[in-house]
């Protein structure tokens, strides 16, 4: 390579280098910045007049459901269960995020123990009392053992009874064969 080739490649890169750093700037740049509401007590809550324009082209875009303030317990009792919502949000890069927002609810009071008759409930230090057919262990019906023989058949457990084809594997050690199985002479 030539001093003027190595002068226009660097040059060349460095250009590129520039063009990439001014887009991520630009890029950085474009983000709006979204503020979080801040919500004020009821009591405090004065109806006050917009004037940003910004805010108004927001609540054409966007249908924003009014802030509440939070039940006290005995409106929550009274009032009819709510259902779950969706919110739509707008992330910094651009695009929505859609949520589906569930109400908070009370765990409800476990029920009562049923009542036990004292009349059917049993003496702890009495000993229970069993039926003949209650003594018996269960007794499981003639089954073979695997690998019992009879009639030319062996019994394998899960297969049953299959014929008996004897099973044995032969093994033939050919005489040009090492002891660690390599075949001499191939």
């Amino acid at each position: 390579m030539t001093n003027k080739t190595k002068i226009i490649i660097s040059s060349v890169a460095a250009l590129a280098v520039i063009l990439v750093a001014v887009g991520v700037s630009i890029a950085w740049d474009s983000h709006d910045i979204v503020e979080p509401l801040q919500i004020e007590s009821s009591s405090a809550v004065e109806e006050k007049p917009v004037e940003s324009s910004a805010s108004e082209d927001a609540a054409e875009k966007y249908d924003i459901p009014p802030i509440l303030p939070l039940p006290s317990k005995e409106e929550k009792e009274t009032q009819e269960p709510q259902k779950n919502e969706q919110v739509v949000t707008k992330n910094p890069d651009g695009t929505k995020t859609t949520e589906i927002v569930r109400p908070e609810f009370e765990k409800p009071e476990p029920p009562e123990p049923p009542k036990v008759d004292e009349d059917k409930a049993t003496d702890p230090e009495k000993p229970p009392e069993y039926t003949p057919e209650q003594k018996k262990p269960n007794e499981k019906p003639d089954e073979p053992t695997g690998g019992e023989k009879k009639d030319g058949q062996i019994y394998v457990p899960g297969f049953g009874w299959i014929e008996d084809e004897g099973g044995g594997s032969t093994t033939t050690i050919a005489e040009n064969m090492n002891p660690n199985g390599n075949i001499i002479g191939y």
